[in-house]
């Protein structure tokens, strides 16, 4: 079975990889090669259920930052984010990814068994990916979606800091070419994104679609209509206090990142390296792309993003305001 199984994934079709040697293309999609177990796994025996909260998106598109609002928002009963050290919530003391499991990461080290305690989970496969018993629950998905301009500078500095060393160094050109031809990991970016706004047009009762941009710009309103989503409202009593500010200024980028554990503390990765947890906070800006493209590369994406996302509103939403 094991042979059946590494024979498939070898046969693949194969192009460099950003961080290893290569990614493998699979139902449509390219993926580091040692995910791809894990991803077999979960499409085979992943256990949803009705209660599962399940955070998408495509890498660097805010993940971190829905981690640690989804845990606050589903755990303000257990630890009030006023009082964070006092109670010892988990967010003063562990990385956000050590709080919420992603599913591909955790299926890759527990391939017989990929179903973590958790009912919060995440994941970056694109939506026709996701385990059928996903599909068809009635957990709630929720869908970050990010300017591609950024997603791709935070890809690049991200990929950089965790390359091979055996590998030659990866320029921003060669990952700007990449990026634009969809082989990039979890990729291509504008059929993930596309995925997941049909299915949330067809069940909008279970899948929530919300832009990085518009949650820096206002996060207290988003933070509020995410607790009413997942069926975690806040009360009257709440609103008083400001329970959702509360959570927003635990959960900021300048209060996470200058958390000792997120300075030096460290983490396993999926291949079984070790990386700095600093590698998940970098400058969390709109528009920092423009340090970095040309009015050429510029033109490029933007005519790729119009054409991809033509009649949604999603060019709108995401590129014009940044």
């Amino acid at each position: 079975m094991a042979d059946d199984r590494n024979a498939f994934i070898s046969a693949l079709p194969t192009q460099p990889g950003w961080v290893s040697r290569s990614l493998k293309q699979y139902q449509g999609f390219w993926h580091e090669e040692g995910f791809i177990p894990g991803i077999l796994s979960l499409q085979e025996k992943f256990r949803c259920k009705p209660d599962h909260i399940v955070l998408t998106s495509y890498p660097k598109s805010g993940t971190t930052w829905l981690k640690a609002l989804l845990f606050s928002i589903t755990n303000r009963s257990r630890y009030r984010a006023t009082d964070a050290a006092a109670n010892g919530n988990p967010l003063e003391r562990c990385n956000p990814h050590s709080c919420v499991p992603r599913l591909e990461v955790y299926a890759a080290s527990n391939g017989d068994d990929p179903n973590p305690d958790p009912v919060l989970v995440n994941t970056h496969l694109a939506y026709s990916l996701l385990p059928k018993s996903m599909i068809h629950s009635e957990c709630k998905i929720v869908y970050v979606a990010r300017e591609p301009k950024d997603v791709l500078v935070s890809s690049w500095h991200f990929a950089v800091k965790l390359r091979s060393k055996d590998l030659p160094p990866l320029t921003f050109s060669e990952a700007f070419d990449m990026f634009c031809n969809g082989v990039s990991d979890f990729g291509p970016y504008w059929d993930h994104v596309m995925e997941y706004w049909n299915a949330h047009l067809k069940f909008p009762h279970k899948i929530f679609i919300l832009s990085y941009e518009d949650l820096m710009r206002r996060p207290v309103y988003n933070v509020k209509k995410l607790a009413v989503f997942i069926g975690h409202p806040f009360t009257d009593v709440e609103e008083e206090c400001g329970v959702a500010e509360d959570i927003v200024s635990l959960c900021s980028f300048e209060k996470l990142s200058n958390l000792e554990v997120n300075k030096i503390g460290t983490r396993s990765w999926a291949n079984g390296s070790v990386i700095k947890n600093e590698i998940f906070f970098r400058k969390a800006q709109i528009g920092d792309w423009k340090n970095y493209l040309t009015d050429e590369m510029r033109a490029r994406m933007d005519k790729i993003t119009r054409e991809k996302f033509k009649g949604t509103g999603l060019f709108d939403l995401m590129v014009l305001t940044s």
